[in-house]
């Protein structure tokens, strides 16, 4: 009559408490004989098979591999012809002669100086995969790494590489001014009202500020018209685009500076004869080299027929 007998966890060593199932070698249902290998055992120190100890069946798996149980404990069943008594104990053989593992794995450190307790098998995961047993927390006594500790870890994502700083775009150009000092004598207009609502033409989209003083948020002021932009005088937090105007006595060229709240600054020199300058500087994030070209090239047609801009 055929006898269900218990495969247990076998004790490999005087301290062996535990041992990890690693591969079953005998699949589910199939007839084994005296002496094949039933499964593989790893220990914190070697990793062994175990013999069958007769000729029988496998009839149940209780753990799966990978699974870590203490010894005696049953991990399978099997049916046999051979009386229990006759049963000698499962024998178990290292699958080979224990090497010593390369001494850099062998004297792994943490930064406190803590030796590094690792299984064999955890130690071959982390060598193939390129990975620092170091940066690992073990999960097995005495904070032992094991391979499903090595299996489980993810390295931390890579740092963020500093965002490209491009260096600002500087555009230097000039008008006649002749016929907007004629209109602006004419129409007896501030003569800044005439570069902002200008300014205001060209730059067709996006919030303008003019400053001179104080700032004015040309956004609003632009729909009032000319006087209501020579009037106006209150400050605006962030603009695409900053106007600034030296005035009569300031230098013939000025080269403005730009930030996260002015990506786009416009500076008007100081007119001298037939040549008054202009200064565009922009973040080419924030316009690129042919808006530039084009917005200076609508300024410059503007200023030099103002009438134009009273159409």
């Amino acid at each position: 009559m055929a006898a269900t007998i218990d495969l247990v966890m076998p004790k490999l060593g005087l301290t062996m408490t535990e041992g990890t199932l690693v591969e079953w070698k005998v699949a589910l249902g199939a007839a084994f004989a005296v002496g094949e290998i039933l499964f593989v055992v790893e220990t914190d120190k070697i990793a062994t098979e175990v013999e069958a100890p007769a000729a029988g069946q496998l009839t149940e798996m209780l753990i799966a591999k990978g699974t870590t149980v203490a010894v005696g404990t049953p991990v399978g069943r099997y049916t046999t012809e051979t009386a229990a008594a006759e049963i000698p104990s499962p024998k178990a053989a290292p699958i080979a002669a224990p090497q010593p593992e390369p001494a850099a794995p062998q004297a792994v450190t943490r930064r406190d100086g803590a030796r590094v307790i690792a299984t064999p098998r955890a130690r071959r995961l982390a060598r193939d995969q390129g990975i620092d047993l170091a940066a690992l927390t073990g999960s097995g006594p005495g904070g032992r790494i094991k391979a499903a500790d090595v299996e489980a870890y993810r390295p931390p994502a890579p740092a963020m590489a500093p965002p490209e700083i491009l260096a600002p775009m500087v555009l230097v150009d000039a008008f006649d001014p002749t016929a907007l000092i004629a209109l602006h004598r004419k129409l007896k207009k501030p003569f800044p009202a005439f570069l902002v609502l200008a300014v205001g033409r060209a730059f067709a989209s996006g919030r303008i500020a003019f400053e001179r003083g104080g700032r004015i948020d040309m956004t609003v002021a632009a729909r009032r018209g000319l006087t209501a932009i020579a009037e106006a005088d209150f400050k605006t937090e962030a603009t695409d685009l900053l106007v600034i105007d030296v005035g009569k006595d300031g230098p013939a060229e000025f080269r403005p500076s730009v930030d996260a709240t002015a990506p786009i600054a416009l500076a008007f020199g100081r007119a001298k004869g037939e040549r008054a300058p202009f200064t565009l500087v922009a973040d080419p994030k924030a316009l690129g080299h042919e808006a530039a070209f084009a917005l200076a090239r609508r300024l410059r047609d503007l200023l030099s027929d103002p009438l134009r801009l009273l159409l």
